[in-house]
């Protein structure tokens, strides 16, 4: 699939049964948050889930929705973190998670407040404090498990 594919037809495909395409929709910058969503509630599986965690095109309701306790897992919980389209809310929360890594993500997240980012860089969590300073300063680096 051309990842520069219209919305509308991007939309049409969404039902494919190739897992190869559902996977493309997932990942493309050019699928609609709304079309994401639909994704999502026809096909859980890790391999669409770990594109949708990732795609900044994933609205706000399907974040919250996949950070849901028990939803996805762990890992995933990290590319949420770090998806500028996480609300503020959520990044809150997911800033006291009890896993580095989802804590990492939180400080990755370009969208992140400045407060919430030298919060981070106080807590003395060398490689969390390390990536605020650097998300503080625009040099944010994204970070994709293979």
């Amino acid at each position: 699939m051309n990842l520069h594919t219209n919305g509308s037809i991007i939309a049409s495909m969404v039902n494919d049964p190739a897992l190869d395409v559902r996977q493309a929709i997932a990942s493309s910058k050019n699928t609609p948050g709304p079309v994401l969503k639909q994704l999502y509630e026809i096909d859980q599986s890790d391999d669409i889930v770990y594109n949708l965690t990732q795609n900044p095109n994933a609205p706000a309701s399907l974040l919250r929705e996949m950070a849901e306790p028990g939803k996805i897992k762990l890992g995933y919980l990290a590319f949420i973190a770090q998806n500028p389209n996480t609300p503020l809310h959520l990044l809150l929360e997911l800033a006291k998670h009890p896993d580095g890594l989802v804590r990492l993500g939180v400080a990755r997240n370009k969208n992140a407040p400045p407060e919430l980012l030298q919060r981070m860089i106080a807590s003395g969590e060398s490689v969390v404090a390390k990536a605020a300073r650097k998300t503080l300063k625009g040099e944010i680096q994204e970070v994709k498990q293979p």
